[in-house]
């Protein structure tokens, strides 16, 4: 029981700091500055011409140049085609049993000849 002083405390939530300082919790995920890609608190330096951060979720994301795996570029990933594909979807993308079988989120992109396949942000195959 309380009595008429007594209040509700809702802790404030913290989501962390987009640009953490020593001893400070860094925000998840993805975010896009003036002229830097931030992921979980680590800045990654902006290409020439690189635009519109595009988060895919699973710790993908792609802007006009490049694609990322948590943080890390992925040199062989093409922008424009790459997309994730949701482990329920990967049967419709190949028949690899190896690659159903992971049970994961994938990568694909399309060079225009050749459809890859990407796990974990690591080209596994071809096809």
């Amino acid at each position: 029981m309380g009595n008429n002083n007594s209040t509700n405390v809702v802790p404030k939530k913290n989501f962390g700091s987009i640009n953490p300082g020593e001893g400070e919790k860094a925000r998840p995920g993805y975010h896009f500055g003036k002229n830097k890609i931030i992921y979980n608190g680590i800045a990654i330096e902006l290409l020439p011409n690189e635009k519109n951060l595009m988060k895919l979720g699973n710790g993908y994301a792609k802007t006009s140049v490049r694609v990322f795996y948590q943080g890390n570029a992925i040199p062989e990933a093409i922008p424009k085609t790459f997309q994730v594909i949701n482990r329920n979807k990967v049967k419709d993308i190949t028949s690899n049993k190896e690659l159903i079988d992971l049970d994961s989120v994938l990568g694909m992109d399309f060079d225009g000849t050749t459809k890859r396949i990407y796990y974990r942000g690591n080209l596994v195959h071809s096809e």
